[in-house]
């Protein structure tokens, strides 16, 4: 395991130390501002799936990008669609399908992958950044379910997620078990979401996790793949990824906007930024099992597409 990996583990713990201690100037939601941190940090994670999308292409036998971005971008249109129809059933979808994106994501530094009914670990792993608001603040994250047109604190009651964080705790014990550094990294990471969570609104915690926990490991990740020192590799991120995450960004300001003349702040903000990832999620969840079942498990093209880089052409 990359020692750097437990390094952002540690630097993410003291901020959720330095959160609850100084939790009395972090009062309310904040809506803009997560708002920001998700269009900006948050997704710009994702920003390098066209790099992925033209590996995944070239199995199919097509070569051109538009291609990928045309369906990337019907999917989304598809899920805002389906939201619109049945919302209950969309975000019932949406939460499970994170969660698992959240717990294997997450632990792509534990050695061995799981395969078969051991991915379940990944789900146990990632419900904990969906439940643990519920645990300690059900009233506010009820809020943001409502304004989403869904409620939830009937189903998940104190008792329901106390025993999924539980059940949290031991995927990670579990996933980490080859490993003493992946454990202490799986339980650091745990806490910290739960020490988030008890200090925090449920939207001030989820966009600490969204942007500073899962999306700056991912970055990391795919910046560990490619070539040059580690300044060079960043700079190359950066510049790969501001285009799309630009667009991203536009995209969600106008869809602020739009909706801030039927809806409050606050409900506009929740609206835009988790059916906004909703939208973006299901593409991107997609587009991981592509590359992993037809570029990666085929032969070793999965790390020289990032580690080439450098030299693509967007």
């Amino acid at each position: 395991m990359d020692a750097r990996t437990l390094t952002h583990s540690v630097v993410f713990f003291a901020l959720a130390i330095v959160a609850l201690c100084t939790q009395s100037l972090f009062v309310g939601n904040y809506p803009l501002v997560c708002l920001c941190l998700v269009m900006t940090v948050g997704v710009s994670h994702g920003a390098l799936d066209y790099v992925k999308g033209r590996a995944v292409l070239k199995t199919f036998e097509r070569s051109q990008i538009r291609t990928f971005y045309f369906a990337y971008v019907a999917f989304a249109c598809l899920i805002i669609a389906a939201w619109r129809l049945s919302p209950v059933a969309l975000l019932t979808i949406f939460l499970l399908i994170a969660a698992y994106h959240f717990g294997k994501e997450d632990s792509e530094f534990v050695p061995g992958a799981q395969q078969g009914l051991g991915r379940l670990l990944y789900l146990a792993k990632g419900i904990a950044v969906i439940v643990a608001p519920l645990a300690f603040n059900p009233q506010a994250t009820e809020v943001i379910f409502q304004s989403l047109n869904m409620t939830v604190i009937e189903i998940f009651s104190v008792h329901v997620c106390a025993s999924l964080l539980v059940l949290s705790f031991v995927s990670n014990l579990i996933l980490g078990a080859r490993c003493r550094r992946s454990t202490l990294t799986l339980l650091l990471d745990f806490t910290s979401i739960l020490v988030l969570n008890w200090a925090l609104h449920p939207l001030v915690a989820f966009c600490f996790y969204f942007c500073f926990l899962h999306s700056i490991r991912h970055s990391m990740e795919l910046m560990g793949s490619m070539h040059g020192r580690a300044s060079e590799r960043l700079i190359t991120f950066i510049r790969k990824t501001l285009p799309l995450t630009c667009v991203t960004g536009v995209i969600f300001a106008l869809a602020l906007y739009g909706l801030l003349i039927n809806f409050s702040l606050d409900d506009s903000t929740n609206k835009v930024i988790f059916l906004g990832l909703a939208a973006l999620t299901f593409p991107h969840v997609i587009l991981e099992y592509l590359f992993e079942s037809r570029v990666v498990s085929s032969s070793d093209l999965g790390q020289s597409h990032f580690g080439g880089i450098s030299s693509q052409r967007v």
